[in-house]
């Protein structure tokens, strides 16, 4: 209804103030409800607690194995062995594959890598040597000048059989030889003068060569084989000099290092 203020000023303080505060009570009980609707479309907050972790497995973890690669990579796979780095054996249970050497894997020994020359390098070997040498000095020097090659030990193990088996097949053709010179007599005609002077000479090529008949092709071919020494009728050697005279003389032929055989040469004139 439309506000009529009274008469006395008193009477309409009055009356504001009690429409005023019965808009108050309205507006609470209304955002009180508001509330209490909220409260039950969405329950009660609760605390969750963390789920507790799961044992996936109970085995132990490869400690041997991650050590080992902890130092492989420090120690730049043996290749460093100034990096002092606390390695772990593997336990007598097993043995890690990083500690098993692999088959056809390059050498290392004392920090050194394994190599064979395939040239004469000054200071480090001849053409066929088995050296350890720094892997600075193999990089550097040795692998641009494709003076070596990197070797294995099984590669060492199998080239120093397969020498033994050659060299026991020489040794058996040496001494196979030594039987058939032994006491064996060669005559070289060559033209001399009336008292037995040669005109010319014979030396120990040409009495190797003459000898070399008698026997099958090659069987007398090698760098180890030649006529060592050549004596005369009184027993002295003539040294490097040539036969001058004709006469009976006796030879020796070296077939191996460790056979050799003597035989004789009658030098006449012709």
């Amino acid at each position: 209804s439309r506000f009529r203020p009274s008469k006395t000023s008193g009477t309409t303080v009055i009356y504001v103030n009690s429409v005023f505060n019965m808009h108050s009570c309205i507006l609470a009980i209304t955002l009180l409800g508001s509330a209490v609707a909220a409260q039950s479309k969405f329950g009660t907050a609760s605390f969750v607690l963390p789920a507790a972790p799961s044992i996936v497995s109970s085995s132990p973890a490869p400690t041997d194995v991650l050590l080992a690669r902890r130092s492989a990579v420090v120690t730049g796979y043996g290749l460093d062995k100034k990096s002092k780095v606390a390695i772990r054996k593997p336990t007598q249970g097993g043995t890690s594959p990083l500690f098993a050497k692999k088959k056809g894997a390059a050498s290392f020994k004392k920090g050194k890598v394994q190599v064979k020359l395939i040239k004469f390098v000054e200071g480090t070997g001849s053409i066929g040597d088995v050296v350890m040498v720094a892997p600075a000095f193999w990089e550097n020097k040795l692998k641009k000048t494709q003076s070596a090659v990197i070797i294995t030990d099984e590669e060492v193990a199998s080239q120093k059989k397969e020498k033994e088996a050659k060299d026991k097949a020489r040794l058996d053709g040496a001494r196979s030889l030594e039987g058939n010179i032994k006491d064996t007599t060669i005559t070289i005609a060559k033209k001399a003068g009336p008292e037995g002077h040669l005109f010319g000479g014979v030396g120990k090529k040409d009495i190797l060569n003459d000898l070399k008949k008698n026997f099958p092709k090659d069987a007398l071919n090698g760098k180890q084989i030649k006529i060592t020494s050549v004596k005369g009728k009184d027993g002295k050697d003539i040294g490097n000099r040539d036969i001058k005279e004709v006469g009976e003389y006796s030879a020796t032929i070296s077939l191996h290092k460790d056979v050799s055989a003597d035989f004789k040469v009658s030098v006449k004139g012709a």
